[in-house]
């Protein structure tokens, strides 16, 4: 299984360590940690749809977890695939339901 955790501070054990999911997913290993919008973009591009996406809002830069989410719905809809399992781990609640808006309006756009 292809786990891909958006993130330019934490790892995934840090998620569960900070409270801020209690899914076990964060536990296990074979995650790949990008760190910017550029790293998650040439992932996609080299390694295609991971079956799990984590991602954080903040990225330390102008670019966020919002337009990485975008990113990945351009890409499914260019290769044609299905959006991946997705998680959002940011510790910005507003944030975080953003990006799951954007993600569940592709989602459910899909099944149309």
């Amino acid at each position: 299984m292809k786990k891909l955790f958006l993130d330019d501070e934490r790892d995934p054990r840090d998620v569960i360590k900070q409270n801020l999911s209690k899914d076990a997913i964060y536990l296990e290993e074979g995650w790949t940690i990008v760190r910017s919008i550029m790293e998650f973009r040439r992932y996609l591009m080299k390694e295609g749809t991971p079956d799990v996406v984590s991602f954080d809002y903040w990225l330390g830069s102008q670019m966020t977890g919002l337009d990485c989410a975008q990113a990945l719905i351009d890409h499914c809809k260019t290769q044609s695939a299905e959006l991946p399992r997705y998680l959002v781990h940011s510790s910005d609640p507003d944030w975080r339901v953003r990006i799951y808006r954007l993600l569940n309006e592709h989602y459910y756009a899909q099944e149309v």
